[in-house]
């Protein structure tokens, strides 16, 4: 084939494939198989991201309800520490108010002047147990020396048998010597019906003397060693509550490691509120030791369990046992209460600890004991106006919330360990060049109920929900001793049963900006993205959702 043919077969070929329409197709096919490899690797990349973000972000809320949880069960624990230390005392009180220190400290008799009289005077009255006809009765009950000491009950009680006896006998020795002198039957019988009665009254005297004889008894050789123990186990629960507060921050960065670990994320920044606990202000500085932590434990437990024993003293009405028993057990609460909380290098006087007060005597050391209150109380009003806080203040909402922030919320972030793998990262930037952050906020809560009257009602305790007592319903407050000669009911008749909730909660929320932004969080940031979220914050919004 010449030159001629093959240019013109050439020429045929290419105006025939200009005029042939097969194959047009193609163009569209590889335009579509390539926006579906496009979309493919755009989808698998925004699931890949997201995967990450979410098991990220679950890490995160993970790590921040565990530490809100575990904060919670630290207050939980110091709330129930706090009421064991108040129903401790509580006891001790009981005790002490029954027998008082003299008791505790001596098996023999305590010689005070009131019973050494008293005692002599029996010695002369002596003889009248020994006539031939109406004899004294009771004589040998009322005889026996006590042990209580003179700021109790007891002592006080057969005090009072004592001089009433002594009255019987005196005018049972003129009515018995009229008796034997006159010589008329009729008046003669009058006066021996007289004396019959006086003798039911010694005898009903002797019988008083020696139930508060036995009660003495059973306080002297059952109570007496396990109550000597109770100030040194109330001093080692507050050395306990004090290491929780100190220790639950350690184990909540703990769990929070484990979590990390088990997500295969790390939390880079992590802000972990210290508990929110102080102690409260010791002996000297609250404005009104009547409403201390302490005494505010302890009371309501007093008067509980202090009926059944009133109660039981009124088996003793002539010996008016139930009412000295009242006002020292509402004495003993103060000075127990203050005696706790006097530090321990400081001497503490009182009835309580004095053996025989009016003897004189340096006391006892202090045991610096300062029960666990919510932060924030120690700044109120007297350092007891719960309600008061900062963060209950309604009218400042905004400050109220910021101080909310600070004190019970856990704020976490979590860093992916490295970024998602993206397909055609050619075309796809990675947006995450050194991992996925996320954050999650919690906080802890009470979910009592809260009174809506702030300072309370002043006889009883402010039901005050974010606290560390958590008492269920309102409870009596301390208010001093009764009148002297006030009724059993003016301080036991209305006292029930205490009921505590402890109801210390988690749960997670919102971040706020100010929380996002504070300043002083940066410090402990060491990865430069994560300040870089912090300082960045979401304009317009007061609240950010992770």
């Amino acid at each position: 084939m010449n030159g001629k043919n093959i240019a013109h077969a050439v020429t045929a070929r290419v105006k025939r494939w200009h005029r042939d329409e097969e194959g047009m197709m193609v163009w569209a096919v590889l335009v579509a198989i390539l926006f579906f490899l496009v979309m493919t690797a755009f989808v698998y990349n925004t699931g890949k991201t997201v995967a990450v973000k979410i098991e990220t972000q679950n890490a995160a809320d993970a790590m921040a309800y565990s530490s809100s949880v575990w904060t919670a069960r630290g207050m939980n624990t110091i709330t129930a520490s706090n009421h064991l230390i108040g129903e401790l005392n509580a006891l001790y009180v009981l005790h002490h108010a029954l027998g008082g220190k003299h008791l505790d400290e001596h098996s023999g008799a305590n010689n005070e002047f009131e019973m050494v009289t008293t005692d002599a005077a029996l010695l002369v009255a002596s003889f009248g147990k020994h006539l031939p006809a109406f004899p004294f009765k009771g004589h040998d009950s009322v005889s026996k020396k006590t042990s209580a000491d003179r700021n109790s009950a007891i002592f006080q009680a057969k005090l009072v048998l004592r001089i009433q006896m002594l009255i019987l006998y005196a005018a049972h020795a003129k009515t018995y010597f009229a008796w034997l002198i006159d010589p008329e039957p009729i008046s003669k019988a009058a006066l021996a019906g007289t004396l019959r009665g006086l003798q039911a009254s010694e005898h009903l005297i002797g019988l008083e003397y020696k139930y508060l004889h036995g009660v003495e008894n059973v306080v002297a050789k059952g109570l007496r060693v396990p109550k000597k123990g109770i100030p040194d186990a109330i001093r080692a629960l507050d050395i306990h509550q004090k290491l929780i507060a100190t220790t639950i921050p350690l184990t909540t960065s703990n769990a929070i490691d484990k979590i990390a670990a088990e997500h295969g994320v790390r939390h880079d920044y992590t802000h972990i509120a210290s508990l929110p606990v102080e102690p409260e202000k010791p002996k000297g500085e609250l404005g009104d030791e009547k409403r201390s932590q302490l005494i505010r434990a302890t009371h309501p437990w007093a008067l509980s369990w202090g009926k059944p024993i009133a109660d039981a003293m009124l088996i003793a009405p002539t010996s008016l046992a139930s009412t000295f028993y009242t006002r020292w057990v509402t004495t003993y609460t103060l000075q127990s209460s203050e005696w706790l909380r006097t530090k321990t290098g400081s001497n503490y006087s009182n009835h309580l600890t004095v053996i025989n007060y009016r003897g004189g005597g340096s006391g006892e050391k202090g045991k610096g004991i300062q029960l666990l209150v919510v932060r924030g109380v120690n700044a109120t009003a007297g350092g007891y106006s719960k309600g008061n806080e900062r963060w209950n203040d309604s009218t400042n909402p905004q400050a109220a919330s910021r101080e909310i922030d600070d004190r019970f919320c856990n704020l976490v972030f979590a860093k992916s360990n490295s970024a998602p793998k993206l397909a055609a990262s050619a075309i796809f930037r990675q947006e995450n060049p050194t991992g996925v952050i996320c954050f999650a906020q919690s906080m802890i809560y009470n979910a009592n109920n809260k009174q809506d009257l702030r300072t309370g009602s002043g006889t009883k305790q402010p039901d005050q929900a974010w606290d560390t007592l958590n008492w269920s319903s309102g409870v009596p407050e301390y208010n001093g001793n009764p009148s002297f000669l006030s009724s059993l009911g003016d301080i036991f008749r209305s006292a029930s049963e205490p009921q505590i909730r402890l109801n210390w909660q988690a749960k997670l929320t919102p971040v706020t900006n100010y929380k996002l932004g504070k300043v002083g969080f940066l410090a402990g940031v060491q990865d430069q993205d994560i300040r870089d979220v912090m300082t960045s914050g979401l304009p317009g919004y007061a609240l950010t959702n992770h």
